[in-house]
């Protein structure tokens, strides 16, 4: 698949700006769903040493060349109508790998992040969330993303680029609702520490929250895996095998999987192990010495699961021990005596359903697949799509065409555009890792 590069444009610390389509060789971007930022690197030809040039400004302490405050550009569609056309600006913060790489021309590696990574790394959250009567994680989540991430400072600094680039971007903010009113005081944290600590506090209606904060093409998301997975497929891809007949529709096109790899499939002692057919949650209050007991079972708590395909794990666990997990609690201390006053706290929710939510995880990414296809801006990590997979084993004419074990919907975790031969039009393709659960039916 051929993508138009419309732009690519680094602009060093000082604010020049330098059109670097004719030295660049590759260019990757990430998507990761367990990564609150898109990422990007590139392969730079620099025979020029176009990243030691750029203009030097003493007054600001800014000596020229790469110094690990520049941004990149990076503005592409896909030919063919697969997707639209893209924007992303990174900052780059990392230069690897100078090596001799072609025709004896050195080169080397740029990394880069979005913008609002950087924009909060050094930042730290010292404060009270959930005023006097508590608030909702969703809400939390809402107030830090826009105060620390996607701000004003930011939205400044596109506006910027717009102006001296022509260049729009502009990223939605889109919070999954959560339930239960909750009050935390976050001791110093990162941002992107009490983002993941709230997304792990957070539940949902159904009581198998799975939270995830992530960027994609359209923005900052914090959605439920749960939601997710109840979503339709966004795209279908299929496998051409050479033992075909007229029964198995051949794919063409955008459908069409151009190779793949089986990263991960069963492992039934790995799910005993982490509590997926039986785990006990023990509550333990120190002070009043005692405990309470959950025990979850796989065969009667799994109807409540939203899955990918309507089956479900076959095994079984005698013990509940297999897997424990210790929490401390407070919960009953408001009770009307003299050693345990009214504490005027509200209790955290996790110990309702962290054992469900170990058991959805494993149930869920059972089998994960690495799959190339042809370039599209159309798939974003957290979109489900279809794969059809043939039975392929050298006999011709079968009658069970399709893989059973391979073919279904999966859900979309990781993806990395790749952009080779970057000139105003470049080769692309998308490789993306898919997971999902099993094939025995219910």
């Amino acid at each position: 698949m051929r993508a138009s590069i419309d732009k690519l444009l680094l602009i060093p610390a000082k604010g020049q700006t330098l059109d670097i389509r004719s030295l660049v060789l590759e260019i990757n971007v990430y998507q990761d769903l367990y990564d609150h930022y898109m990422h990007c690197d590139l392969v730079v030809l620099d025979s020029t040493d176009i990243a030691g040039v750029s203009a030097q400004d003493v007054e600001n302490w800014i000596n020229g060349g790469f110094t690990g405050l520049d941004t990149l550009l990076f503005q592409y569609s896909p030919s063919g109508g697969i997707g639209t056309q893209i924007s992303n600006l990174f900052m780059l913060y990392e230069r690897s790998a100078r090596s001799i790489v072609k025709d004896g021309m050195w080169g080397y590696v740029l990394s880069g992040v979005s913008l609002e990574s950087y924009q909060s790394f050094s930042k730290k959250i010292s404060r009270a969330y959930g005023g006097s009567r508590g608030n909702t994680i969703d809400k939390m989540i809402e107030s830090i993303t826009k105060e620390y991430l996607y701000n004003r400072a930011v939205r400044d600094d596109y506006n910027s680029i717009k102006l001296d680039t022509q260049t729009v971007i502009e990223k939605n903010i889109f919070i999954e609702p959560t339930i239960g009113a909750h009050r935390f005081v976050i001791p110093t944290l990162s941002v992107d520490d009490t983002i993941e600590f709230l997304a792990n506090e957070a539940d949902s209606t159904s009581h198998i929250p799975q939270y995830l904060f992530y960027e994609n093409y359209q923005g900052f998301n914090f959605r439920n895996l749960e939601t997710l997975i109840s979503l339709k497929p966004r795209q279908k891809f299929a496998l051409t095998a050479f033992n075909l007949n007229s029964e198995y529709t051949r794919p063409t096109g955008a459908d069409k999987i151009i190779n793949y790899s089986v990263v991960k499939e069963n492992n039934l002692l790995e799910k005993v192990r982490d509590g997926m057919f039986k785990s006990k949650v023990i509550q333990l209050d120190v002070l009043k010495k005692r405990k309470v007991e959950q025990v979850w079972d796989y065969a009667k708590g799994s109807t409540r699961f939203t899955t990918l395909q309507s089956f479900r794990h076959e095994g079984n666990v005698d013990d509940s021990n297999a897997n424990v997990t210790l929490i401390t609690t407070r919960n009953g201390h408001d009770c009307q005596c003299m050693v345990f006053k009214k504490e005027n706290h509200l209790p955290k929710r996790i110990d309702q359903f962290i054992a469900a939510r170990k058991a959805y995880m494993k149930h869920i990414f059972n089998t994960t697949l690495d799959v190339e296809v042809a370039g599209t801006t159309a798939l974003d990590v957290g979109n489900n799509v279809y794969l059809k997979f043939p039975i392929s084993d050298g006999l011709e004419d079968r009658e069970d065409l399709v893989d059973t074990q391979l073919t279904g919907k999966y859900i979309v975790t990781k993806i990395r555009n790749q952009f080779s031969g970057i000139s105003t039009e470049s080769e692309m393709k998308t490789i993306f890792r898919c997971s999902k659960d099993t094939q025995i039916q219910l």
